[in-house]
C-alpha cells in the first residue's frame, strides 16, 4: 500500500494513482482497483480466474502464458493443471476484490 505522503505528492501533481496486482506471466494485470486508499488491489481481471489454496494465489485464464521460453521444467513446476502458483499470499473479500496482506507478498 502507498504511504499517505506519496499519495499527497502525486495528488499535488494531478496524477491519479491506482492499486493493482500483476505479473509478467499473466500479461501483467491480474486485478486493478480504483481507490488508492483501500487495502485491496482491486477487482479481478475478467480474463483471469483466481483461486486461493492454503492462502496462496493461483491464477488461470486467457491471460496466462503458455510457459517459460525453453524452460519446460520450470513451466511444469509453476503451472499445474492450468493454474500458475504466484507464490503470493492473499485472499478474496466479500466484494470480490483481491487483497494482498501487507508484508505477505513474496
Amino acid at each position: 500500500m502507498f504511504p499517505k505522503s506519496l499519495i499527497t505528492f502525486f495528488n499535488n501533481l494531478n496524477i491519479k494513482l491506482t492499486n493493482g496486482y500483476g505479473m509478467t506471466e499473466c500479461s501483467s494485470i491480474i486485478s486493478i482497483g480504483s481507490n488508492i486508499n483501500s487495502n485491496t488491489v482491486g477487482k479481478i481481471n475478467p480474463h483471469c480466474k483466481i483461486k486461493i489454496v492454503n492462502g496462496t494465489i493461483l491464477v488461470s485464464g486467457s491471460i496466462l502464458m503458455s510457459g517459460y521460453f525453453k524452460e519446460p521444467e520450470l513451466t511444469n513446476e509453476k503451472i499445474k493443471d492450468g493454474w500458475l502458483n504466484t507464490e503470493d499470499m492473499g485472499f478474496i473479500d466479500n466484494k470480490g476484490d483481491c487483497i494482498l496482506p501487507e508484508g505477505k507478498r513474496t
